[in-house]
């Protein structure tokens, strides 16, 4: 992989600033910001009107659902696109309340973003009872046995989930070339990343008085290509504005999984140092991380 090639893509890297807070947000590409551009200069009217400048943003929309349908192997009238995440998922949970009644359960975890607990949990204002699957406090991982355990006759609608998750696995494997071709980008995007992510994990098992949270492996298949840590006796805070010195960004905090920064005891040393890789980072830039963490560690 060209990572220099890659990097020029995208006009947010050129800066001195090693940005390592991509899983708050990842850069955007030249040729994104371009056909934004265009549609905010050409077509910034509403939709669905039968003039001609009405009509060439509702396809640029429209090209856009069928685009993220067949990524996805969806029809584009299931596609919704809208303001956040965090949004979504309140619209959804709202949605699906209104099927629910009292005395139905919905299961949540403790480790998502609150953007995906919250909303759930405010259902219970009409007689719906949550139930929460913990993280296991050693192996920072959700065990399926505790899972078994919380589900009965009203939540064991999830098995019909696992079903489909299967169902829909399938018809992606039986389709042809461009998933195909997405999925062996994506791949070869997460070894590049794990490569980047076991330079860092290599350092911090070094270090007697870090924690890592998560798992210590690099390897693509078991983990993300973020990293979270403490360290014994330090705030996160002080760890994070050392690095900012430094030029290199990454954070400190909760990133809104309160919940589980909580249980896992880390809030009064201010939650976990975060550093989050994508396939645009560079092994000079973890360097950099690593030696201003050195300096402080």
């Amino acid at each position: 992989m060209d990572t220099e090639l890659l990097r020029q893509q995208f006009a947010g890297l050129d800066t001195d600033m090693a940005l390592f807070d991509n899983a708050g947000g990842s850069q955007i590409l030249r040729s994104v910001v371009r056909r934004i551009g265009a549609y905010f200069e050409d077509c910034n009217v509403q939709h669905g009107a039968s003039y001609g400048t009405s009509q060439l943003a509702t396809a640029r929309v429209t090209e856009a659902r069928e685009g993220l349908a067949a990524w996805v192997n969806a029809d584009p009238g299931c596609v919704v696109i809208g303001p956040s995440t965090t949004q979504l998922l309140r619209i959804l949970a709202e949605s699906l309340g209104r099927t629910l009644k009292s005395g139905d359960e919905v299961i949540v975890t403790n480790c998502d973003h609150e953007a995906n607990i919250g909303p759930w949990m405010e259902l219970e204002r009409i007689g719906v009872k949550v139930r929460i699957w913990k993280i296991d406090p050693e192996s920072l991982e959700l065990r399926l046995a505790d899972l078994d355990a919380l589900m009965n006759e009203l939540t064991a609608g999830l098995a019909g989930l696992w079903d489909y998750v299967e169902q829909v696995s399938e018809w992606i494997g039986a389709d042809g070339n461009k998933r195909s071709k997405l999925k062996a980008m994506f791949d070869e995007f997460a070894q590049r990343e794990a490569i980047l992510v076991s330079r860092l994990l290599d350092f911090l098992r070094g270090r007697d008085k870090v924690r890592i949270i998560g798992p210590e492996t690099a390897d693509a298949d078991t983990r993300v290509a973020t990293v979270s840590f403490v360290v014994e006796g330090r705030n996160s805070e002080e760890l994070v504005l050392a690095a900012d010195r430094e030029q290199i960004g990454i954070r400190f905090g909760d990133f809104y999984a309160y919940r589980l920064i909580d249980d896992l005891g880390l809030r009064p040393q201010g939650g976990v140092v975060r550093a989050s890789f994508l396939h645009y980072n560079t092994e000079d830039e973890v360097d950099r991380l690593i030696s201003a963490l050195e300096r402080e560690l």
